[in-house]
């Protein structure tokens, strides 16, 4: 580890005063615990760190959120960050953006570049934090057009996919599940409980879940909004013997955030959720309520996370993983560079 990294994560772990060792006062280790402040630093790293390990065997500690990569291995805007090498979406585990049984068209015009950050995605600064408001309406090729044209490319690129899906019945769940069983290559799949930006679905949560997994073989996880009390969270509860982590939070919706404040969408006639720092605090918050319900099913941590520090604050928290989104977007060479320092320092 290097120095400057080394003394940035030490400035980091002692204002969080989780580091209280002997050693931490006197380098010569005065009760015996420690040699050094470097030794703590990854004592504590490690112990705070559990990565997810999959019934398949793969282990899950850091990915990008839901469409942080498009569908796949980036947006068109972001190809040529990949070509270069600036992002590897190969380091990490992608989750794709969010398919159904049928392609929807939504709101978000990928081949019209003028009218990307205009009629439906937006970044906007609240006074205290920069965040991104979108809605995109569920934009998707569907599953069935996904496994032709992109499955490909996983298999070729050797990429490490969980597989984003919203059924909206029973029935869809069972088929998506015959169709996500034959792909072998996956390492997971994502059930969406909670997009703010897509109509509800017409089953139990439980139902979906059973039918997903009942046909399907690949680890599943779910994904959830805010909630600041899972001791009554029954969906988790009732799921935990198909699921094998949960995902918190998805991004919240723009009224919940600024009741009074139209959102920079509405000139389109949308409001959209809200993605980025504005969420920080109700991602920590879900994160302290679903540790605190005693749930055992692991967790994986995202909103807001667009720093080390912030990163490192999840999994002391108590994350079993974490999801970048919105710090890809704007600041892709960033994102990169926090991800290979991230894992440098968890993966020893």
């Amino acid at each position: 580890m290097g120095k400057l990294a080394s003394k940035n994560k030490l400035n980091y772990l002692k204002s969080l005063k989780i580091m209280h060792h002997s050693c931490w006062y006197d380098k010569g280790g005065v009760n015996g615990n420690y040699s050094c402040e470097e030794c703590q630093l990854e004592k504590d790293l490690k112990k705070a760190t559990k990565m997810i390990k999959l019934s398949n065997g793969y282990c899950y500690d850091m990915g990008c959120a839901a469409g942080a990569f498009g569908f796949l291995n980036g947006w068109w805007w972001e190809r040529p960050l990949c070509w270069t090498g600036i992002l590897r979406p190969q380091d990490w585990t992608i989750t794709t953006k969010s398919l159904t049984m049928s392609p929807i068209k939504g709101n978000l015009k990928i081949w019209w570049p003028f009218n990307l950050y205009r009629n439906c995605v937006q970044t906007f600064h609240d006074g205290v934090n920069s965040g991104t408001v979108n809605a995109v309406g569920m934009t998707n090729p569907s599953l069935p057009v996904w496994i032709r044209d992109y499955y490909p490319k996983v298999q070729k690129l050797g990429l490490n996919v969980i597989v984003n899906v919203i059924p909206y019945t029973v029935e869809e769940a069972e088929f998506m599940g015959m169709l996500l069983d034959d792909l072998k290559d996956i390492k997971g799949v994502e059930l969406n409980l909670s997009c703010p930006s897509c109509k509800k679905t017409e089953s139990d949560p439980y139902d979906l879940v059973k039918a997903l997994k009942s046909n399907c073989k690949h680890p599943l996880g779910i994904k959830l909004g805010y909630s600041d009390d899972f001791n009554d969270n029954v969906i988790v509860k009732d799921c935990e013997n198909y699921i094998e982590f949960v995902t918190l939070i998805n991004c919240v919706k723009w009224e919940q955030l600024y009741p009074n404040t139209p959102s920079p969408l509405a000139p389109y006639g949308l409001t959209g959720g809200v993605s980025g720092a504005p969420i920080r605090s109700l991602a920590r918050a879900s994160l302290a309520a679903y540790k605190a319900s005693g749930l055992k099913v692991p967790v994986v941590s995202c909103g807001g996370i667009e720093s080390e520090g912030e990163a490192y604050s999840r999994f002391v928290m108590g994350a079993n993983a974490i999801q970048i989104g919105v710090k890809i977007k704007n600041d892709p060479i960033g994102a990169q560079k926090m991800f290979d320092s991230i894992v440098s320092n968890i993966r020893k």
